[in-house]
């Protein structure tokens, strides 16, 4: 996350660099993003860069918190419209993160982030993950309000089979593990070298979260029909 000599900046210089790393970050992954070509667009000296930032990675996931903000009121609409119910909650949510994936005004920064996922970089792109890589590099700013806190009050805890919010955020971990896979099938070319419709990265992840509520081996005999004498 930034450090505390970037929230003293003026507004306006912000938003410019944002802006720029807006711009980079569409362009390529968090690889082949060129700090050189952020700070000419933000018209800023190499040597501020890092008074503000620690290095791209920084910026980058900083960027990627300011759209995840939105995404987390999103996941909190979800769970409100489905009255805590946790997995309805979340089928919700993917439905409205996919559109901004695929059709949003950043969805070629999204389409660079999700081929290039990495295991590290899936941990950070987790829900109410804090952003700061490093424990103890600069603490949280005042504006990174929300957590997993308020997750936890919009849940139903009833309908799940959890003894504690730590065996919670296994079954949320899982399951966004299945959530990141689905929206990569968006990216991924099928048998034919065509790319799969939203309608159907969607089904899919339908598929695979019902799989996991219900399980997906058959029992034998439990189909089974019966005819009464």
């Amino acid at each position: 996350m930034p450090k505390e000599t970037f929230f003293r900046l003026p507004k306006e210089k912000q938003d410019r660099l944002i802006a720029a790393a807006r711009i980079e970050f569409s362009r390529a992954d968090l690889k082949d993003a060129s700090i050189s070509q952020i700070i000419k667009l933000a018209e800023i000296p190499r040597g501020s860069f890092y008074q503000y930032f620690e290095d791209k990675e920084d910026l980058y996931f900083y960027y990627f918190k300011l759209l995840r903000d939105g995404e987390k009121d999103s996941l909190e609409l979800a769970f409100k419209e489905s009255h805590g119910d946790f997995f309805q909650g979340i089928e919700k949510y993917f439905t409205v993160f996919m559109a901004a994936v695929l059709e949003g005004p950043d969805k070629e920064f999204y389409r660079h982030l999700f081929t290039g996922l990495d295991v590290h970089a899936s941990n950070r792109v987790m829900p109410f993950h804090p952003l700061s890589k490093r424990e103890g590099t600069h603490p949280p700013h005042p504006s990174f309000k929300k957590g997993p806190g308020q997750l936890l009050k919009l849940v139903d805890f009833s309908t799940l089979k959890v003894e504690s919010e730590k065996e919670f955020f296994i079954l949320f971990k899982l399951v966004m593990s299945l959530f990141f896979a689905s929206v990569n099938d968006a990216f991924t070319e099928d048998e034919e070298g065509h790319l799969l419709t939203k309608e159907e990265v969607i089904r899919r992840f339908h598929l695979r979260l019902d799989w996991l509520k219900s399980g997906a081996e058959k029992i034998k005999g439990a189909d089974t029909y019966v005819e009464n004498d």
